[in-house]
């Protein structure tokens, strides 16, 4: 007789529990579902946008059909040379600098077609790779941004 009060007991605080605390649960579950629901992706948040390291900030990026143009800032504090352009992504295309060498607080140009493998034709992420050497003699360093353009 003493075992099945022992056993109704147990049951009885288990569904005591989640009849108090059930609710709270479900009601997290409905939250963190909806969040993850309604959130925007990262690329539908801006129109246009890039993202380097911290040396060289983006200053605006511009997607057409016959080119993508991105205008970055030399943040280093010193002069860069012998730069060079690369879009890795959707496919492997070499890109136009205006000029390469930049100095301190100048803008760099980077011009890319928009044909042939590339022919971007709607919202699209595109990864660059950018090589520079920052003093006479040093060896090659890269730097990859991401550009998210609307298609314009």
């Amino acid at each position: 007789m003493r075992r099945t009060n022992i056993r109704r007991s147990r049951g009885q605080a288990a569904f005591e529990f989640m009849m108090t605390y059930g609710w709270a649960f479900l009601l997290l579950a409905a939250m963190v579902g909806g969040l993850v629901y309604f959130m925007p992706h990262t690329s539908s948040l801006t129109t246009k946008k890039c993202v380097f390291g911290a040396g060289l900030p983006c200053l605006g990026t511009q997607l057409s059909s016959n080119n993508l143009t991105v205008v970055l800032k030399n943040g280093f504090g010193k002069s860069i040379y012998n730069m060079s352009a690369n879009v890795t992504l959707p496919t492997l295309t070499s890109c136009g600098v205006s000029n390469t060498t930049l100095a301190a607080d100048g803008r760099l140009v980077i011009t890319c077609p928009n044909s042939g493998t590339m022919n971007l034709t709607s919202d699209s992420r595109i990864k660059m790779v950018l090589t520079y050497k920052k003093i006479q003699g040093s060896y090659d360093q890269t730097m990859v941004g991401d550009i998210y353009a609307k298609y314009s």
